[in-house]
C-alpha cells in the first residue's frame, strides 16, 4: 500500500480513514492516481502453433484459439501476433474464423503465412457491428469457399465483412471461389474497407471483390485473374488509387460512386458482356489512368457507361476493342473527356475511339487527342466513325484533335452531327457536320495531317502524342484553356498561342541525358539528349544547337549539332570515353547557355567484365523511356541504331521497351507485361501467373 501511504487523500484503502491531510502549496495541482481495475487495456495474443484445434493457454495458442479468446475478452482492443519464425500454412478444419470484436492480426508476411479454407469453408467472417475496427496485415487468405451469406447465397469466398471497418495491409487474397453467390474473394456488406498494397488474384468464381452498399478505398493493389466475374463489383462508394486491374474476365463494374486515379486497366474482358476495363452505371471519375488492351462485347472496350455520368481526365486509351466504341462507349447519361488520348483502339462497327448513342444527354470532349483508331466493318451504311461516332446525342467538341483515324464504313474521323465549340483539328469531315470557322478541317481528297509523334512516355503519368514542330495544332488552340494543365501536367500558355489537343508544346528549360551507368574505355556508346520543359516533360519542338564537353580530355565527342523538327525534342548521339573512372558529360545550348544538362558515366578498363547497360534510344530521333508505338503502323520514325552499343531498336507495339513497366505495370513481372502487349498472346482470364510481391 505504498501509494496509499504517500497519497492518502486520493487513494484510500477501504476501511481505513485518512489520518492526515498534506497542505497544498499555492498554485500547485494535487497529484491523482487513476484506478486501473475497471479500465480496458490492449491484450496481445501470440500464435505459436499452425494447427486449427483451438488449443492454447493464456495469451498463447493457435490462431483460432487466439481469435476466440479475443472475441470473449472484455478488453475493447486486441492484437494477435505470430511467434518469431513461425511460418507456413494454417489449414482450417473447423470452418471459418469469426471475428466479433475490434482486432488486429499482424502476420509475418503474405509470402510467409497463409490461412487456407482448404476449399471446404470460408476463411474470415468479420461480424464486428457498429463499424468496429478490424485490421489484417501481412498474410495470405486462400482457398475459401464462402465466409458469409447474402440474399440466401454464399458470399465472400475468402473474407466477408458485415458492417465493420476493415483494413487489409499487404494482404494477398487468392484462389478463393464460390459455387454460386457474390464476392468470390471479398464481400463487403454495409461496411468500410481500406485495402493497401494488396493482391486479389485467381478468383475462380464470383468477383474478386464485391462492395454492396458499403465504402471501399483501395490503394496500390493488384486485382487479377478473376476468371468467372469482374475483378471488382461495386454498388456503393469506391476509390481506386494506383491500382493494377489486369487479366480479369471483366475489370471493374460500378453502379454507385467510383473514383479512379493513377490506375492501369489491362487485358480485361474476355467475351464478357459490357465489361472490358470499366463499366459505369452510376457516377465515375477517372483521372491519370491507362486503359490498355481491354475488350468488351458488344460495347466499350476501355470504358462502357450506360445511363451514368462519366468524367475522364488525363488518361490514355490504347489497344482496346469492342463492336461499338473501341475505347469508350457512352450510351445515355453524360461523358466529359478532357486532356486525354485515345490512340490505336478498334471497333468493328461504330466509334473506333468513342461512340455516343442511344440518346445520351450529351458528351463533351475538350483538349483531347483522338487518333489512329479504326472501325473494321462497313457492312451497313450507318457503320463508321473511326475516331468518333455521335448519333442522337449532343456532342460538344472543343480544342480537340480528331485525325488519322480509319474506317471501313462512313466517316474516317467523325460520323454524325457535332456541336463544335471551336478550335478543333479534324483530319476529314465527310459524314459529319457542325464544325465552325475556328476549326481546322480536311477532306478525303486533302486530309489534314496533325503531325504527331508516336504514342510514348513524354512525361507525366500517362502516354501522349507529342506535337511536332510543324504541327498545325501549334498555337491555334482555344484561348479559354490558357493556363490550364495539359495531359502531362505542363501548363498551357497563359494568354495566347495555346495548342490543340492533349499535348501543349512548351519551351525547353533543361536537358536530360540518358546514358549507360558504365561503359568500356574506348567503346562507342549511345547517349540520348532529351529537351524538357520547366515541368520536366518533353519539349517536343526544341530545334536548338547543342555542344558537348567532358571531364575526359581524351573523349571523342559529337560536333555541335542542331536538333531537327523530326527529333521531337530528343536526339541520340554516339560518343566514346577513353579514360577509366567517373567521367562527366555536359551538354549546353549554344545560344542559351543556361539551357544545359549533364550525366556521369563510370568508364571501365576494357578488360573489366561488366553487365550490359545502354540508353533507351531509337537512333534517328530518340525517345524518352517507355516508347509506345502504334499497333497499326509501328513507330512514326524508322529506328536506326547506327551500330551503337546499348541502343535497342523500338519496333512494333508488341516490342515495347521494358522501361515502361514501372509506370504502367508496377506490380507484375517484365515478361508478363510484355506478354500483354503481344497480339497473339493468350490473355484468357486466369491463364496468367502474377507476381504477388
Amino acid at each position: 500500500m505504498l501509494f496509499a501511504a504517500l497519497f492518502p487523500s486520493v487513494f484510500r484503502v477501504p476501511g481505513r480513514a485518512a489520518t492526515s491531510r498534506r497542505r497544498q502549496s499555492p498554485g500547485r495541482l494535487p497529484l491523482h492516481l487513476e484506478d486501473l481495475e475497471g479500465r480496458s487495456l490492449l491484450s496481445v495474443f501470440t500464435v505459436v502453433d499452425l494447427g486449427d484445434a483451438s488449443m492454447g493457454s493464456g495469451l498463447q495458442g493457435d490462431l483460432r484459439y487466439c481469435i476466440d479468446q479475443a472475441n470473449s475478452n472484455p478488453d475493447l482492443s486486441n492484437r494477435i501476433v505470430f511467434q518469431l519464425g513461425l511460418t507456413g500454412t494454417i489449414t482450417l478444419t473447423q470452418g471459418k474464423l469469426v471475428v466479433t470484436k475490434p482486432l488486429e492480426i499482424n502476420g509475418p508476411g503474405a509470402d510467409l503465412l497463409t490461412v487456407s479454407g482448404n476449399h471446404q469453408s470460408g476463411v474470415f467472417d468479420i461480424e464486428a457491428p457498429d463499424g468496429r475496427t478490424v485490421v489484417l496485415s501481412d498474410l495470405t487468405i486462400a482457398d475459401g469457399t464462402g465466409s458469409g451469406m447474402f440474399g440466401g447465397q454464399p458470399a465472400g469466398g475468402g473474407l466477408f465483412n458485415d458492417s465493420a471497418s476493415v483494413t487489409l495491409n499487404r494482404v494477398v487474397v487468392t484462389r478463393n471461389t464460390l459455387a454460386q453467390g457474390f464476392g468470390g474473394g471479398i464481400f463487403n456488406l454495409h461496411g468500410t474497407m481500406t485495402i493497401n498494397a494488396a493482391t486479389i488474384s485467381n478468383t475462380f468464381a464470383g468477383s474478386g471483390l464485391t462492395n454492396w452498399n458499403g465504402s471501399a478505398t483501395i490503394s496500390d493493389t493488384t486485382i487479377t485473374g478473376t476468371s468467372a466475374g469482374d475483378g471488382i463489383e461495386s454498388a456503393g462508394t469506391m476509390v481506386l488509387r494506383g491500382c493494377l486491374i489486369m487479366a480479369n474476365k471483366g475489370g471493374v463494374s460500378s453502379s454507385g460512386t467510383l473514383t479512379v486515379a493513377n490506375c492501369t486497366f489491362t487485358a480485361n474482358g474476355f467475351a464478357h458482356f459490357f465489361v472490358g476495363g470499366l463499366s459505369n452505371h452510376g457516377r465515375a471519375t477517372v483521372t491519370d489512368s491507362v486503359f490498355l488492351n481491354n475488350h468488351a462485347e458488344p460495347s466499350g472496350g476501355g470504358i462502357f457507361s450506360y445511363g451514368g455520368d462519366l468524367t475522364v481526365t488525363g488518361s490514355t486509351f490504347t489497344g482496346n476493342s469492342a463492336a461499338y466504341g473501341g475505347a469508350i462507349a457512352a450510351l445515355q447519361g453524360q461523358l466529359h473527356l478532357t486532356n486525354s488520348t485515345l490512340s490505336g483502339n478498334t471497333a468493328v462497327r461504330q466509334g473506333g475511339g468513342v461512340i455516343a448513342d442511344l440518346g445520351a444527354n450529351f458528351i463533351e470532349i475538350t483538349s483531347s487527342t483522338i487518333t489512329l483508331n479504326t472501325t473494321t466493318s462497313g457492312a451497313f451504311p450507318d457503320w463508321g466513325g473511326g475516331g468518333l461516332y455521335a448519333d442522337s446525342t449532343r456532342a460538344l467538341i472543343r480544342n480537340t484533335i480528331i485525325a488519322e483515324n480509319q474506317s471501313a464504313g462512313n466517316g474516317q474521323d467523325v460520323n454524325g452531327d457535332v456541336t463544335s465549340l471551336g478550335y478543333n483539328l479534324v483530319g476529314q469531315t465527310e459524314e459529319s457536320s457542325g464544325w465552325v470557322a475556328s476549326d481546322q478541317t480536311g477532306t478525303a481528297d486533302a486530309p489534314l495531317d496533325p503531325r504527331l509523334g508516336p504514342l510514348q512516355d513524354n512525361g507525366g503519368p500517362t502516354a501522349t502524342h507529342a506535337l511536332l514542330v510543324d504541327s498545325p495544332a501549334l498555337h491555334r488552340g482555344d484561348p479559354s484553356v490558357g493556363g490550364s494543365p495539359d495531359q502531362r501536367g505542363s501548363l498551357r500558355q497563359p494568354f495566347a498561342n495555346h495548342d490543340i489537343g492533349a499535348f501543349e508544346a512548351r519551351d525547353a528549360t533543361q536537358f536530360r541525358l540518358l546514358a549507360p551507368d558504365s561503359v568500356a574505355a574506348g567503346e562507342r556508346f549511345a547517349l540520348t539528349v532529351v529537351a524538357l520543359d520547366q515541368w520536366g516533360n518533353l519539349a517536343s519542338t526544341y530545334t536548338g544547337t547543342v555542344h558537348f564537353s567532358s571531364t575526359d580530355l581524351s573523349a571523342q565527342l559529337p560536333d555541335d549539332t542542331a536538333f531537327s523538327g523530326d527529333d521531337a525534342g530528343a536526339h541520340t548521339f554516339g560518343l566514346t570515353l577513353a579514360t577509366p573512372g567517373q567521367q562527366d558529360i555536359a551538354v549546353v545550348d549554344t545560344a542559351h547557355p543556361r539551357l544545359s544538362g549533364g550525366a556521369t558515366v563510370n568508364v571501365l578498363d576494357a578488360s573489366t567484365p561488366r553487365e550490359g547497360s545502354g540508353s533507351l534510344a531509337d537512333g534517328d530521333g530518340a525517345s524518352l523511356p517507355g516508347l509506345m508505338t502504334t499497333r497499326s503502323g509501328g513507330s512514326r520514325r524508322a529506328p536506326n541504331t547506327d551500330g551503337l552499343s546499348g541502343a535497342p531498336v523500338f519496333g512494333p507495339f508488341q516490342e515495347m521497351s521494358r522501361c515502361i513497366l514501372p509506370r504502367y505495370f508496377p506490380r507484375c513481372s517484365a515478361s508478363l507485361a510484355e506478354l500483354l502487349l503481344q497480339d497473339d498472346a493468350d490473355l484468357s482470364a486466369g491463364s496468367l501467373s502474377v507476381w504477388n510481391g
